[in-house]
């Protein structure tokens, strides 16, 4: 039930997040999560603002293309907004497993059960999804290492794009492929 509550929280609170136009409330929302991320137990500063450092390329990026179409006020609230709920993805996946994620969105469509919907293949979707995301990550870092140590600088991958995206899918397909044969021993069909 915990999960369901926050994930509903997470996604009410994005949806009113992108209405808001006032700067004090957006403000407060800031310290709300400040004051949340300081009672977490389990928090490390130093991979918050790594998360964060990650995510200030695109926001910059949004905040530069709104700025040339819709004026710099425009272009900073929708920067803000972004940052905002950029940090509350991370709270969320500090306070939930991506186990109790999927298992909040499977009470949260439980309704759905009337109509027969199969609300476990829900769950099984979205915890794979979750699942391949951090291992896509780790698989094209370490296969641009690898690249790296072969010679393959950031020029010849701007070059040849397609080195670094074969290789990228290839062990994706290879990650699938085991993750498939896994949940069919488990009996998943």
């Amino acid at each position: 039930m915990k999960g369901a509550l926050l994930v509903l929280g997470f996604i009410i609170y994005n949806i009113w997040l992108f209405w808001l136009e006032d700067w004090r409330i957006l403000g407060g929302l800031l310290l709300l999560d400040l004051c949340i991320l300081l009672l977490l137990q389990r928090h490390h500063w130093q991979k918050q603002v790594r998360f964060l450092a990650q995510n200030c390329g695109f926001v910059t990026f949004v905040i530069l293309c709104n700025w040339l179409f819709s004026g710099l006020p425009q272009a900073l609230l929708l920067g803000v907004r972004l940052g905002l709920a950029i940090e509350a993805t991370y709270l969320v996946s500090q306070l939930l497993t991506s186990q109790e994620f999927a298992h909040g969105i499977a009470n949260l469509c439980a309704p759905l059960r009337l109509f027969k919907v199969d609300t476990e293949a829900i769950v099984l979707s979205i915890t794979v999804a979750l699942t391949f995301v951090p291992l896509l990550t780790h698989e094209a870092k370490q296969l641009q290492s690898n690249l790296k140590l072969k010679g393959c600088g950031l020029r010849t991958l701007w070059q040849q794009p397609q080195v670094y995206i074969v290789g990228v899918m290839e062990q994706l397909f290879d990650s699938t492929e085991a993750a498939e044969q896994a949940l069919r021993l488990k009996g998943y069909d």
